[in-house]
């Protein structure tokens, strides 16, 4: 049994995955979504400070209806009778087993946040804003990336076998239009959660859920479309993010773990789709240049596809606060950012989409669009 004193992380029950669906089913959790939120395919999370608005939005709603929102959009803690006389309670037993929910004497709340997104459900954890990160906790992040990410992918294909790599909640995997895909995730506990929503979704018979350090966990495997997004926040030396965020020193060491592995790792005539945040020059992210070199002379080709640039000082502002979430003090992210700063070349920050097909000429276009 979970509870407060003895936490235990998400396993992949498949009962208890089921009977999550029928409450999100019964519930018209999507439905309620959608109305709720005109943000909802943009950003996975209600707005910061909205809770009391969503509350009396749901007040006309059926009791279960209502009870889903506050638990497992909110994240409010409520009454263990309450959620007892909604859900049954050896449902709320089996999904505290599972540790969905989390019960504290006669209170219970759920450890996670149900998302939607084109009618699939994923268990991800809280945002910042809503709880604090302790850095010991399991952390399966979802974020507007993720969403901004899911647009392009949903659907992609068809082909035969296709890899999720950075997998997280495993939002991306379960979106491609692959007969088979491999999702891959660094952390245990984090796979463990991404197997669990693809059972929620009923995708657990498609998608190989596998816990490594990217192409590591594929030896040998070939794909016709490899997909990420990976972490790309700097973490300088004595800051700490969890590993969904933690891009190393600079920001970009999975980004070109992941690129520097494709022409191996894709088939011929496959397609790589990857997401990435960076600093750059006034033109193009910093990851433009090494990317080129490591293009030259190879079959692999294609095109980074900026979609959004920020100034330095906006992209800083919002870096910091994450370190300072992450338990850095004031003091120490100003000087882990002015350390960052002392490169004169970083003068931007970009959002960028990179499209890269095995069969190419070892050629980059850097395409700088409007923000997408």
């Amino acid at each position: 049994m979970a509870r407060v004193e003895g936490v235990i992380a998400l396993r992949a029950d498949r009962e208890a995955a089921l009977l999550l669906r029928v409450l999100l089913e019964e519930s018209r959790y999507a439905q309620i979504q959608g109305l709720l939120r005109a943000n909802s395919l943009d950003s996975p999370f209600a707005e910061p400070f909205s809770g009391e608005w969503v509350r009396q939005a749901v007040e006309g709603l059926l009791p279960l209806q209502q009870l889903m929102v506050r638990v497992f959009t909110l994240g409010s803690t409520v009454a263990l009778e309450e959620a007892r006389a909604c859900f049954d309670e050896a449902v709320v037993e089996r999904l505290a087993d599972a540790g969905v929910l989390e019960i504290d004497g006669d209170r219970v709340r759920s450890r996670y946040i149900a998302i939607v997104y084109l009618n699939r459900f994923f268990l991800v954890s809280p945002p910042l804003w809503l709880r604090g990160y302790d850095p010991g906790e399991t952390f399966v992040y979802a974020g507007p990336d993720s969403y901004w990410m899911a647009r392009f992918t949903a659907n992609l294909g068809p082909v035969e076998r296709a890899l999720d790599l950075c997998t997280g909640s495993g939002l991306l995997a379960s979106l491609l239009d692959a007969r088979h895909t491999v999702a891959v995730e660094i952390d245990p506990d984090v796979a463990e959660a991404a197997r669990f929503n693809a059972i929620l979704n009923g995708l657990e018979e498609r998608i190989d859920v596998r816990a490594g350090d990217l192409y590591a966990a594929v030896p040998g495997e070939r794909f016709e479309l490899i997909v990420a997004n990976p972490p790309f926040l700097p973490t300088p030396d004595g800051l700490a993010l969890p590993s969904c965020g933690d891009g190393g020193s600079d920001g970009g060491e999975a980004l070109r773990a992941i690129l520097g592995g494709l022409g191996e790792r894709l088939s011929f005539g496959g397609r790589a789709l990857i997401y990435g945040q960076g600093f750059g020059s006034e033109q193009e992210p910093s990851i433009a240049a090494w990317l080129r070199e490591e293009l030259a002379g190879t079959e692999l080709g294609g095109s980074l596809l900026v979609g959004d640039v920020q100034s330095l000082e906006s992209a800083g502002l919002s870096l910091r606060q994450l370190w300072e979430a992450g338990g850095a003090s004031e003091e120490q992210t100003f000087a882990a950012w002015n350390r960052f700063c002392e490169d004169p070349e970083l003068v931007r920050h970009f959002t960028f989409l990179i499209d890269l097909g095995l069969g190419g000429e070892g050629n980059l276009a850097v395409q700088r669009l409007l923000s997408v």
